[in-house]
């Protein structure tokens, strides 16, 4: 993160490292997302994510999938090259695509779309590590 003042109009909020530039259609931000928008009813938090899955289908979809994105810095429209040239070799994607990126990240963002969703993620359901809902028992009642 930059810490520096907000002063010089030069500098990024967020700067990555250069090992860190790397994008590998992780879920936590869409996570957050998700539940920050169920708990405020904040419809920016759904703006945001549809503005994740428009880049994600921009930027990282392939012929047969989805790729990594070796640097975040340095990306191009995909869905051009891929349509028209059945490649999916690009010297800026990685050819790899975590499992979590099917049962964790498009779910959430499906989830934050999704108006007849009835997770209650405050009485009723908790996530486990795969995303997966799973009902809170009430242990104090027999």
């Amino acid at each position: 993160f930059n810490t520096n003042s907000y002063d010089d109009s030069n500098t990024k909020d967020f700067e990555p490292c250069s090992n860190g530039r790397h994008h590998y259609l992780r879920s936590e931000t869409v996570e957050t997302l998700y539940i920050l928008y169920h708990l405020t009813n904040d419809p920016v938090y759904q703006e945001w994510g549809w503005e994740i899955f428009q880049s994600l289908e921009q930027l990282c979809r392939s012929l047969v999938g989805y790729a990594s994105v070796k640097d975040v810095d340095n990306t191009k429209n995909h869905n051009e090259e891929f349509s028209s040239n059945y490649s999916t070799s690009s010297d800026d994607l990685e050819d790899r695509m975590e499992s979590t990126f099917l049962s964790k990240t498009l779910k959430y963002l499906y989830l934050l779309q999704d108006p007849d969703s009835e997770l209650d993620l405050v009485n009723m359901v908790v996530f486990n590590n795969d995303g997966h809902p799973l009902r809170v028992f009430n242990l104090s009642h027999p």
